[in-house]
């Protein structure tokens, strides 16, 4: 998992992103799952994932991507990437902690934030540095009324306990949305090296992925990933067992699923908005369908967001 991929502060950059989306439609509930890769050693880091909505935050042992890559491989023959309020804890005026929790190696915060600047504030107050591109990144995320999940790597305390091996932990972010979201868009800085996301889509319907690429003062919705097999025959059986949690419950929507394997070579994302997915089979969307779409709104209509 690259860590620029939400926002990169002080975290090592990686050259493999790998993702998992378990979306229901029928609860409106997205699990957003990733592994986190990083060498246990005694530097601190963090990154920050924006939500539309609150989200719990919960380790995600039983996800392992290795077993996700052989069940459901992507063919990389083609995988050239197409281009085209309750419960507040305390914070400065304009954020709210609405919970903190150890989660593996981590400090989960679920954060609420209603002005850019407080946000900044809090987020290198609490040990993530920032800079003036993820300020920006921030305050974007807060006129859209996102909520954030920041993540911080807490080291071990004693000498012994540290090792530069690299580790991997896997996360598991939970939130209402109205269509599957992934945060694509990063703050403005340099590339940092070549690097390879992979995703799998577990849904009830065939999904793409859209988002929009701006250009000076044009934009355009495209693809931004290179689709690879969809599997939809006895893959509940496959994935019940990877997608179980502590308590014996799973992951999976009561409905019948299918995996779809997506990949982005991009070297650079700069000109990306997020990713939404949209159903396969275009429609025409009522009122009420529309209404429901409102904690996306500012992605799939960036005139839609509110001026600084």
């Amino acid at each position: 998992m690259s860590m620029r991929a939400s926002s990169s502060l002080h975290a090592p950059s990686l050259a493999v992103e790998e993702v998992l989306i378990v979306y229901d439609p029928a609860s409106k509930t997205e699990h957003f799952v990733r592994q986190a890769v990083f060498r246990g050693d005694e530097t601190p880091f963090g990154f920050i994932v924006p939500t539309p909505t609150r989200a719990t935050v919960e380790p995600a042992p039983h996800v392992r991507f290795e077993v996700l890559e052989r069940l459901f491989p992507f063919d990389r023959e083609t995988s050239a990437p197409e281009q085209s309020a309750d419960g507040r804890l305390g914070g400065p005026g304009g954020v709210s902690v609405l919970e903190k929790k150890r989660v593996g190696s981590f400090t989960a915060f679920v954060l609420a934030a209603t002005d850019h600047d407080a946000l900044s504030k809090w987020v290198k107050d609490n040990g993530l540095a920032s800079d003036a591109d993820t300020d920006a990144w921030l305050a974007h995320y807060v006129r859209a009324g996102f909520h954030f999940v920041a993540l911080r790597y807490e080291p071990p305390k004693k000498k012994s306990e540290q090792s530069s091996v690299l580790r991997a932990e896997t996360i598991r972010i939970s939130f209402q949305t109205p269509a599957p979201y992934y945060p694509y868009l990063e703050p403005a800085r340099e590339a940092d090296g070549d690097r390879v996301l992979a995703l799998w889509l577990v849904s009830t319907t065939p999904l793409v992925p859209v988002a929009l690429e701006r250009h000076g003062d044009t934009s355009a919705w495209v693809r931004p990933f290179a689709e690879g097999p969809s599997y939809g025959a006895d893959v509940d059986g496959r994935l019940r067992r990877i997608l179980s949690t502590d308590d014996g419950a799973t992951l999976l929507p009561s409905d019948s699923v299918l995996v779809q394997t997506f990949e982005d070579q991009k070297r650079d994302r700069t000109g990306f908005g997020d990713v939404v997915f949209v159903p396969k089979t275009p429609r025409v969307l009522d009122e009420d369908a529309k209404t429901a779409l409102a904690p996306l709104a500012a992605i799939l209509d960036p005139a839609l967001e509110a001026a600084p």
